[in-house]
Protein backbone atom coordinates (compact mmCIF):
# COMPACT_ATOMS: atom_id res chain seq x y z
CA UNK A 1 0.00 0.00 0.00
CA UNK A 2 1.40 3.36 -1.02
CA UNK A 3 1.61 5.75 1.91
CA UNK A 4 2.79 9.05 0.44
CA UNK A 5 0.87 10.95 3.09
CA UNK A 6 1.97 8.96 6.14
CA UNK A 7 5.03 11.07 6.98
CA UNK A 8 3.25 14.40 6.57
CA UNK A 9 0.27 13.22 8.60
CA UNK A 10 2.60 12.02 11.35
CA UNK A 11 4.38 15.40 11.42
CA UNK A 12 1.07 17.25 11.72
CA UNK A 13 -0.13 14.89 14.44
CA UNK A 14 3.08 15.31 16.45
CA UNK A 15 2.87 19.10 16.20
CA UNK A 16 -0.69 19.09 17.55
CA UNK A 17 0.14 16.53 20.23
CA UNK A 18 3.03 18.73 21.35
CA UNK A 19 0.55 21.18 22.82
CA UNK A 20 -1.50 20.28 25.92
CA UNK A 21 -4.61 18.45 24.79
CA UNK A 22 -6.71 15.37 25.32
CA UNK A 23 -6.95 12.47 22.87
CA UNK A 24 -7.76 13.50 19.32
CA UNK A 25 -8.05 11.98 15.87
CA UNK A 26 -6.44 13.01 12.60
CA UNK A 27 -7.70 11.17 9.55
CA UNK A 28 -8.16 11.66 5.84
CA UNK A 29 -10.85 14.24 5.23
CA UNK A 30 -13.94 13.50 3.19
CA UNK A 31 -13.98 17.19 2.27
CA UNK A 32 -12.30 18.22 -0.99
CA UNK A 33 -10.50 21.29 0.41
CA UNK A 34 -8.18 19.40 2.77
CA UNK A 35 -6.21 16.19 3.10
CA UNK A 36 -6.91 15.63 6.79
CA UNK A 37 -9.43 16.55 9.43
CA UNK A 38 -8.83 16.59 13.18
CA UNK A 39 -10.88 17.22 16.29
CA UNK A 40 -7.78 18.57 18.01
CA UNK A 41 -9.43 21.98 18.66
CA UNK A 42 -12.16 20.23 20.70
CA UNK A 43 -9.58 18.68 23.00
CA UNK A 44 -6.94 21.39 23.23
CA UNK A 45 -6.68 24.28 25.60
CA UNK A 46 -7.66 27.41 23.66
CA UNK A 47 -4.65 29.35 24.91
CA UNK A 48 -2.40 27.01 22.90
CA UNK A 49 -4.48 27.02 19.71
CA UNK A 50 -2.75 29.97 18.01
CA UNK A 51 0.71 28.62 18.84
CA UNK A 52 -0.16 25.26 17.34
CA UNK A 53 -1.58 26.83 14.18
CA UNK A 54 1.60 28.89 13.74
CA UNK A 55 3.71 25.75 14.25
CA UNK A 56 1.65 23.91 11.62
CA UNK A 57 2.08 26.77 9.16
CA UNK A 58 5.83 26.90 9.82
CA UNK A 59 6.02 23.15 9.13
CA UNK A 60 4.43 23.55 5.70
CA UNK A 61 0.77 22.97 6.42
CA UNK A 62 -2.20 25.07 5.41
CA UNK A 63 -5.10 24.94 7.83
CA UNK A 64 -8.73 25.91 8.09
CA UNK A 65 -10.31 26.07 11.52
CA UNK A 66 -14.01 25.35 11.27
CA UNK A 67 -15.38 26.98 14.38
CA UNK A 68 -18.97 25.79 14.32
CA UNK A 69 -17.93 22.10 14.47
CA UNK A 70 -14.61 22.87 16.14
CA UNK A 71 -12.62 20.91 13.56
CA UNK A 72 -9.20 21.54 12.06
CA UNK A 73 -8.79 20.86 8.34
CA UNK A 74 -5.21 20.46 7.16
CA UNK A 75 -3.60 20.47 3.77
CA UNK A 76 -0.06 20.70 2.48
CA UNK A 77 1.37 24.01 1.32
CA UNK A 78 2.28 24.32 -2.34
CA UNK A 79 5.95 23.91 -1.41
CA UNK A 80 5.19 20.69 0.50
CA UNK A 81 3.19 19.32 -2.44
CA UNK A 82 6.27 19.98 -4.57
CA UNK A 83 8.48 18.09 -2.12
CA UNK A 84 6.00 15.22 -2.05
CA UNK A 85 5.88 14.96 -5.84
CA UNK A 86 9.60 15.53 -6.48
CA UNK A 87 10.80 11.90 -6.08
CA UNK A 88 7.87 10.40 -8.00
CA UNK A 89 8.23 9.05 -11.56
CA UNK A 90 8.15 11.50 -14.46
CA UNK A 91 7.10 8.83 -16.96
CA UNK A 92 4.48 6.10 -17.01
CA UNK A 93 5.54 2.77 -15.52
CA UNK A 94 5.69 -0.48 -17.46
CA UNK A 95 2.33 -1.62 -18.75
CA UNK A 96 0.61 -3.46 -15.86
CA UNK A 97 -0.03 -7.18 -16.17
CA UNK A 98 -3.23 -7.03 -14.10
CA UNK A 99 -6.14 -6.04 -16.27
CA UNK A 100 -7.75 -4.20 -13.33
CA UNK A 101 -4.96 -1.58 -13.53
CA UNK A 102 -5.33 -0.83 -17.24
CA UNK A 103 -7.69 2.12 -16.82
CA UNK A 104 -5.47 3.62 -14.12
CA UNK A 105 -2.50 3.18 -16.46
CA UNK A 106 -4.45 4.89 -19.26
CA UNK A 107 -5.18 7.91 -17.02
CA UNK A 108 -1.58 7.99 -15.82
CA UNK A 109 -0.25 8.08 -19.42
CA UNK A 110 -2.85 10.68 -20.38
CA UNK A 111 -1.65 12.98 -17.60
CA UNK A 112 2.09 12.40 -17.95
CA UNK A 113 2.26 12.70 -21.72
CA UNK A 114 0.74 16.18 -21.74
CA UNK A 115 2.82 19.26 -20.94
CA UNK A 116 3.39 19.81 -17.24
CA UNK A 117 1.88 23.07 -16.01
CA UNK A 118 3.34 24.74 -12.90
CA UNK A 119 2.14 23.04 -9.73
CA UNK A 120 0.30 26.20 -8.64
CA UNK A 121 -1.97 26.01 -11.70
CA UNK A 122 -2.78 22.30 -11.40
CA UNK A 123 -6.20 21.48 -9.93
CA UNK A 124 -5.43 20.93 -6.23
CA UNK A 125 -8.76 19.20 -5.60
CA UNK A 126 -7.78 16.51 -8.10
CA UNK A 127 -4.31 16.06 -6.57
CA UNK A 128 -5.85 15.71 -3.11
CA UNK A 129 -8.36 13.15 -4.32
CA UNK A 130 -5.69 11.02 -6.02
CA UNK A 131 -3.49 11.21 -2.90
CA UNK A 132 -6.36 10.14 -0.66
CA UNK A 133 -7.38 7.30 -2.96
CA UNK A 134 -3.85 5.95 -3.34
CA UNK A 135 -3.40 6.18 0.44
CA UNK A 136 -6.32 3.82 0.97
CA UNK A 137 -5.68 0.11 1.50
CA UNK A 138 -8.71 -0.55 -0.72
CA UNK A 139 -7.53 -0.36 -4.33
CA UNK A 140 -11.12 -0.68 -5.52
CA UNK A 141 -11.87 2.86 -4.28
CA UNK A 142 -9.35 4.30 -6.72
CA UNK A 143 -10.14 1.90 -9.54
CA UNK A 144 -13.88 2.67 -9.31
CA UNK A 145 -13.20 6.43 -9.54
CA UNK A 146 -10.82 6.23 -12.54
CA UNK A 147 -13.46 6.60 -15.30
CA UNK A 148 -14.92 9.76 -13.71
CA UNK A 149 -11.44 11.19 -13.06
CA UNK A 150 -10.43 10.52 -16.66
CA UNK A 151 -13.61 12.17 -17.88
CA UNK A 152 -12.83 15.27 -15.78
CA UNK A 153 -9.32 15.45 -17.21
CA UNK A 154 -10.64 15.14 -20.76
CA UNK A 155 -13.04 18.02 -20.08
CA UNK A 156 -10.16 20.18 -18.79
CA UNK A 157 -8.16 19.34 -21.89
CA UNK A 158 -11.06 20.37 -24.17
CA UNK A 159 -11.31 23.67 -22.24
CA UNK A 160 -7.54 24.23 -22.52
CA UNK A 161 -7.31 24.17 -18.72
CA UNK A 162 -4.21 22.90 -16.93
CA UNK A 163 -4.14 19.17 -16.24
CA UNK A 164 -3.10 17.71 -12.88
CA UNK A 165 0.28 16.42 -14.08
CA UNK A 166 1.24 15.72 -10.46
CA UNK A 167 -1.64 13.26 -10.21
CA UNK A 168 -0.10 11.33 -13.10
CA UNK A 169 3.14 11.05 -11.14
CA UNK A 170 1.23 9.79 -8.09
CA UNK A 171 -0.57 7.23 -10.26
CA UNK A 172 2.71 6.13 -11.84
CA UNK A 173 4.18 5.39 -8.41
CA UNK A 174 0.97 3.64 -7.31
CA UNK A 175 0.81 1.45 -10.44
CA UNK A 176 4.49 0.56 -10.08
CA UNK A 177 3.83 -0.52 -6.50
CA UNK A 178 0.73 -2.49 -7.46
CA UNK A 179 2.74 -4.37 -10.11
CA UNK A 180 5.25 -5.38 -7.40
CA UNK A 181 2.72 -6.47 -4.80
CA UNK A 182 0.23 -8.46 -6.81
Amino acid sequence: MMRLLAGARQRAYEICAGFPCGPFFMRLSRQTHALWVSDWPRNADTIYRDNCLVALKDAGFVWDLESYRNLLFLDLSLEEYGKLLQPLPLYPPAFPVQESLHQAYELCRFLLLHPSPPLASQPAVFLREILKLTDSPHTSKLLNRIPALHEQCAAWLRQASPLPYGAGRILAAWIKEQNRTE
